[in-house]
């Protein structure tokens, strides 16, 4: 199970959308908890060039987040 911090502007963000996709996205974090990885449920990319680095799509938006493996943990920002 995987650790999960936001960003000050992930979660202004995250306030800004409407209530159908903070839900979605809350569910999106649940998951990542558990996966860091989930390839099969979401359109996730590895971002090139940054170590650890991935972009996950929630309909209209986007969320990059960063894995830290070895804290088993992982911060998203916008």
């Amino acid at each position: 199970m995987f650790t999960v911090e936001l960003s000050n502007n992930a979660k202004r963000g995250f306030d800004r959308c409407s209530r159908d996709y903070q839900e979605k996205i809350r569910n999106a974090l649940n998951i990542l908890r558990e996966s860091s990885c989930p390839f099969r449920l979401y359109d996730l990319k590895k971002i090139g060039g940054r170590e650890n680095v991935y972009r996950i799509r929630i309909g209209r938006y986007r969320m990059q987040y960063e894995v830290f493996k070895e804290k088993r943990s992982f911060w998203s920002f916008p």
